[in-house]
Formats: C-alpha cells, structure tokens, sequence
C-alpha cells in the first residue's frame, strides 16, 4: 500500500485525540512542535478517503525559525518507521 503524507495544522490536537482513545505513542521532543510516533493503528479511520494504516506519524515540519506545523504520514512499512523515527530521535 502506497504511503500517505500530509501537511495538517493541527497536529497536536490529532494526537491527543489519539491518546484519548487510549493510544499511547513514542514521544519525541520537537524544536517548535513535538513528534508522536503511534504503532498498530489499523483500526483507526482517518477522513478524506484515507485508508488505515499500521503506523501514523505526526512530525514537526519547520517552516521558518519561528513557526512550524506538523506532517501526518501513514505507513505500513515498519522500515519506513524505523528509519523516521531514528531520524527524528538524532535531530533531539
């Protein structure tokens, strides 16, 4: 299945939202905005005809020194990821 990769405002109010329904995510601190790394997420349904994927990133995307938003990206690659979350853990 091909990846899905988004840009969305409200990435911090997703992941609560998440976290509400009982998901817990791997959590990394952002520069601006934080980062939320969720597993087994294929029972959650997205809008817009996104289909479920097995993982949901929320990732800070830097727009200027002073302001940032967030990336909703949806995989079923575990390699995919791992290797974005070995990416975000190296930029702390």
């Amino acid at each position: 299945m091909i990846d899905c990769k988004k840009e969305i405002d409200n990435g911090q109010e997703l992941a609560n939202k998440l976290m509400d329904l009982g998901y817990e995510p791997k959590y990394l601190e952002g520069s601006l905005q934080d980062n939320f790394f969720f597993e087994d997420m294929q029972k959650i349904r997205f809008t817009n005809g996104i289909k479920p994927r097995k993982y949901v990133m929320i990732l800070e995307n830097h727009l200027n020194t002073w302001s940032s938003n967030h990336i909703l990206f949806l995989t079923d690659s575990e390699e995919t990821y791992t290797k974005l979350f070995e990416e975000y853990h190296c930029l702390r």
